[in-house]
């Protein structure tokens, strides 16, 4: 039985050309340019519509739970931390109107996670002044510091935790923060260094600080220090709520 002969290549492009044009010539003959252009529903509302005190109640739950980490550029501790709640940020960039009415709120409503001083100056450098005073929640968290206990006779056998006046550097910058209002604090130390008997209490200097160890007896003792200084704060009246944490100990 004879084979069936194949078509020549150019006669089958020719072909398939030729069912194209066919195709659109259907579906493009009832086209016209002096069709009239489809007017949008009128019906249909979008966010710019609704009341501006609802888009307000809208730009606080959007922000009011949000955490931003702060970690100077040149910094090679650790790379960046983003969390999930900082893709709200894009947002304010959806159009300009939103942009005027919610870029207030992430400033007001969030939290800013601080770690070094670097940090710090780094907000302070970079935020408008305008910015700086809409910031009302701050979040510290200085990493571990070194501290050390201690037994000693002539102490009565108490146990004595000496650790460096870290916060000393954050008591000179965070005032330029004008409407703050909490301070979350969370401290971690390092008790590394042990030693059974100690001769003399010994006030060294220490490079986070200008001035002496502080020593205390318990760990309650050492957070309610950190919470006394940070409580001093604008002579305590703007700062109403400080939290300490203090965990590794």
């Amino acid at each position: 039985m004879p084979e069936k002969s194949e078509m020549p290549a150019v006669l089958t492009d020719d072909l398939r050309r030729t069912e194209m044009q066919a195709y659109h010539s259907r579906h493009t003959a009832s086209l016209s340019l002096n069709m009239p252009v489809t007017q949008p529903d009128a019906s249909h509302r979008g966010f710019l519509d609704l009341p501006g005190e609802l888009r307000n109640k809208i730009y606080t739950y959007l922000f009011q739970s949000t955490t931003f980490k702060i970690t100077a550029a040149s910094s090679q501790r650790a790379p960046a931390c983003i969390a999930q709640s900082a893709n709200n940020l894009s947002l304010l960039r959806t159009c300009r109107k939103i942009h005027t009415e919610a870029r207030d709120f992430p400033y007001a409503l969030g939290t800013f996670s601080i770690s070094y001083i670097d940090d710090l100056d780094l907000l302070l450098s970079r935020f408008t002044k305008e910015q700086q005073k809409a910031i009302t929640s701050l979040q510290v968290v200085p990493g571990t510091l070194p501290c050390a206990w201690y037994w000693g006779a002539w102490h009565g056998h108490v146990l004595i935790m000496r650790c460096p006046r870290w916060w000393d550097p954050w008591l000179v910058r965070l005032p330029e923060l004008p409407s703050l209002k909490q301070i979350h604090v969370q401290v971690a130390f390092d008790p590394a260094q042990r030693s059974n008997t100690v001769p003399r209490p010994v006030h060294r200097r220490s490079p986070h600080s200008t001035q002496s160890d502080l020593q205390f007896t318990h760990v309650e003792a050492a957070m309610e220090e950190v919470k006394r200084v940070f409580r001093q704060l604008h002579h305590g009246a703007n700062v109403t709520c400080v939290e300490v944490l203090i965990a590794g100990v």
